[in-house]
């Protein structure tokens, strides 16, 4: 596999690649003109990535939260020998050298770009170019050989991989935060992608995402595609716009907000239409629904128009950061597990056994052997009970604790895996 970090920043003389990017700044800026209430609809943020991007593209967007900032952290590949600022959020990783205001937030004091003359460097990778995350080996040129994080990526038909090594200390943090928001991203789209034909369905109703509620479900209500009716059941929630069919509950649909370029009251063959226009990124659909009476047509697009509105206020982007535990720099983040144990005497030796009656081996082979055969079978049924500190654990679908200052991470798929 050839990796094109290799050359440390793509070549803009491709006129498709120049195209595309062309394209989509195009829609960001008609999307940020448009009178939405000041809210730039289209999240570009999670779907694009940029070299050297200027300050203003590492400003946070609206529900955009940084889940975890790195201190002295080497683009180990593109940017040898510079130690820069790793911060991750639940839409991108932004890693920033030389910057003064460095990236999200801004800093009290400018330091100086690059330390010793070097150019100011940055990047902004995107969760949804993030194909898969590993940790691997790689040679620092500040440290020698070390543990990096290593992503793979695709964008603009080009591949590029990134490799970020930290000090031995938040090396782990490191690791363990960059793995549990890329698969938290993944497994909450639903949050932002257009969906057809999907497994949200469940004995017709909609699983319904974490932090998700319905406002409207209405039934006979035709979807125009394809100029033929098929007649199903139209939801709102506070996230999106579900539609499925009468007959077969497969045959759906799911637009969330963040997605619809416009909603309107139009006229059709079939008569007057609630028609949802997608965005250019999600597929650009045209989709069309017949209600009856057609009387309701007009108050459900002006019901979808105002649900837009609030969500644009208080967007939900599917991965969710709560909690205040709070530790300081040096303070370990490890738990200690004591168990609730005693120790009996026997008579031919020792055995550790748990109040609540289950035995937990702890003796070696030795010992083992000196004891009655009736404690020697207690022991061997017994489970061992591991103890120390254990490593920090990332869960899908569920609370989680966050290694440093920055409380839980909740994916937001609404099933647990």
């Amino acid at each position: 596999m050839t990796s094109k970090r290799a050359q440390a920043r793509p070549n803009n003389s491709q006129g498709g690649a120049q195209v595309q990017r062309a394209s989509a700044a195009a829609e960001r800026t008609a999307w940020s003109a448009a009178p939405s209430g000041g809210f730039d609809h289209l999240v570009w943020q999670d779907k694009e990535l940029h070299f050297d991007a200027q300050p203003s593209l590492l400003q946070l967007r609206k529900a955009e939260v940084v889940v975890e900032k790195f201190e002295a952290v080497e683009d180990t590949k593109g940017n040898a020998g510079q130690r820069g600022e790793l911060v991750v959020t639940n839409l991108r990783l932004m890693w920033v050298f030389g910057h003064p205001g460095g990236a999200g937030v801004q800093r009290r004091r400018p330091r100086q770009a690059g330390g010793g003359g070097r150019k100011a460097s940055s990047l902004s990778v995107g969760w949804g170019v993030v194909e898969w995350v590993s940790v691997t080996v790689a040679v620092s040129a500040a440290a020698g050989s070390v543990r990096a994080i290593q992503l793979m990526t695709g964008y603009n038909n080009s591949r590029y991989e990134f490799l970020f090594s930290a000090s031995v200390a938040d090396s782990p943090r490191l690791f363990s935060c960059v793995q549990s928001l890329h698969k938290a991203y993944n497994s909450s789209k639903l949050y932002r992608e257009v969906k057809l034909r999907g497994a949200i369905m469940k004995d017709k109703s909609p699983v319904l995402l974490a932090k998700e509620e319905i406002v409207e479900r209405r039934a006979s209500v035709w979807n125009l595609a394809h100029d033929q009716g098929s007649v199903g059941t139209l939801i709102f929630t506070n996230v999106r716009l579900i539609w499925f069919a009468q007959l077969a509950e497969n045959f759906n649909v799911s637009v969330p907000f963040v997605q619809m370029a416009s909603v309107a009251n139009r006229a059709s063959k079939f008569g007057p239409a609630l028609v949802v226009q997608c965005t250019q990124a999600s597929g650009g659909y045209l989709l069309g629904f017949r209600i009856d009476p057609s009387s309701e047509t007009d108050r459900l697009a002006k019901q979808l128009e105002k649900l837009r509105e609030v969500y644009c206020a208080h967007p939900l982007l599917g991965v969710f950061v709560s909690g205040s535990d709070q530790t300081s720099p040096g303070q370990s983040t490890h738990k200690h597990v004591v168990d609730d144990i005693s120790i009996v005497e026997v008579s031919r030796g020792i055995h550790l056994r748990e109040r609540e009656g289950q035995r937990a081996p702890r003796e070696g082979p030795a010992e083992t052997a000196a004891m009655p055969l009736q404690d020697q079978a207690e022991l061997r049924g017994g489970g061992g009970v591991e103890t120390g500190a254990a490593a920090d654990v990332y869960a899908v679908g569920a609370s989680v604790g966050v290694p440093a200052k920055r409380g839980r991470l909740e994916a937001g798929s609404g099933v647990g895996e």
